[in-house]
């Protein structure tokens, strides 16, 4: 994935936040015919934009800590729910609504900083409400910023569907699940 991601101070305490991901998504699979006889391999790629996020966040305190408030959108842009390659989607083609509090603190002197959020998404369509949450810790040196992000997720409903499993966690790095709708995103962490 290649994300635009746009922050826009429209006042000194509210941001408008966008992003937009680019996606190249590739699904391989083995299909077996005639009862398992034969196996054949078959790919298919989907390419093209996924879902554009549009929030709005406001600064609620600065000072011991950054606290936030941060709510908006996930919109679909009319890729096809169901690819007719068969492939993988670019998102769940439906809306959904996020609400976070974010909180930040800078180390100063130490040129580094601690950051997190927990929030909570509605899915329109069949995937499960969630809950989100997220750490930071960042470091520069210079033009250098080395930062450490881990974003998670816990779905509010325990049962498995078509979709995906509910309750689903893992870790970023390559270790874990990834929901439909993150398909091609980072993969989610369990913070706990």
């Amino acid at each position: 994935s290649l994300i635009s991601y746009l922050e826009y101070g429209l006042s000194e305490r509210l941001t408008l936040v966008a992003s937009l991901p680019f996606k190249a998504l590739r699904a391989e699979r083995t299909v077996r015919i005639g009862g398992g006889l034969l196996k054949q391999r078959e790919i298919a790629n989907t390419t093209g934009l996924a879902d554009l996020t549009l929030s709005l966040r406001r600064a609620l305190f600065v000072s011991p800590l950054a606290l936030s408030l941060q709510g908006g959108l996930k919109l679909p842009l009319g890729y096809e729910k169901q690819p007719a390659n068969d492939g993988p989607p670019l998102g769940t083609g439906e809306p959904d609504g996020e609400l976070r509090f974010l909180l930040g603190k800078s180390l100063y002197p130490l040129p580094a900083y601690l950051g997190g959020s927990v929030g909570y998404r509605r899915h329109g369509g069949r995937l499960h409400d969630e809950v989100l949450y997220t750490f930071e810790v960042g470091y520069s040196r210079g033009r250098v910023l080395l930062k450490l992000a881990l974003d998670g997720l816990k779905t509010l409903n325990g049962e498995v569907r078509a979709w995906g499993r509910a309750g689903a966690e893992g870790v970023v790095g390559g270790i874990g699940v990834v929901h439909p709708e993150e398909v091609g995103e980072l993969l989610v962490a369990h913070l706990l």
